[in-house]
């Protein structure tokens, strides 16, 4: 375990670990060479990071095949305890063909409206850090 500044370096096992670990993440694009950031319920699928989306900037992002951010973490407030697990890599858009070969996802958007477009993030990158225990 290595810390630095009071955050443990978490391992790529273990950041792996966590995304599966939780539901909602946050994914972020450029728009005009501005961040955006929104939030998506999703899931791990054979390593990728997979959310639906309706039409607009995100999907428009994963058409354009382009490099993006996705993070998730847990906060315990009261503990003053958390970490954080960032991945980057390119979007793409599952064309229908291979979203049907993969079966029901069991993946539902708290959000109302309509989303049926599927990306996906194949990790290139996958960094993480953990709030370090006073004592370490």
């Amino acid at each position: 375990m290595l810390v630095d500044e009071g955050l443990e370096i978490l391992s790529e096992k273990h950041c792996r670990e966590l995304l599966e670990s939780e539901s909602v993440g946050r994914i972020a694009i450029s728009v005009s060479a501005l961040p955006a950031i929104f939030p998506v319920n999703y899931k791990i699928l054979d390593g990728d990071v997979v959310f639906l989306t309706g039409d607009g900037l995100k999907s428009n992002s994963a058409i354009a095949g382009n490099v993006v951010g996705f993070e998730v973490d847990h906060l315990d407030p009261e503990r003053r305890t958390g970490w954080s697990v960032l991945v980057v890599g390119k979007a793409r858009l599952v064309p229908d063909r291979e979203r049907q070969a993969m079966g029901h996802l069991d993946l539902s958007p708290w959000a109302g409206g309509a989303r049926a477009h599927l990306v996906s993030i194949r990790p290139e990158f996958i960094s993480g850090r953990r709030i370090a225990p006073p004592d370490v």
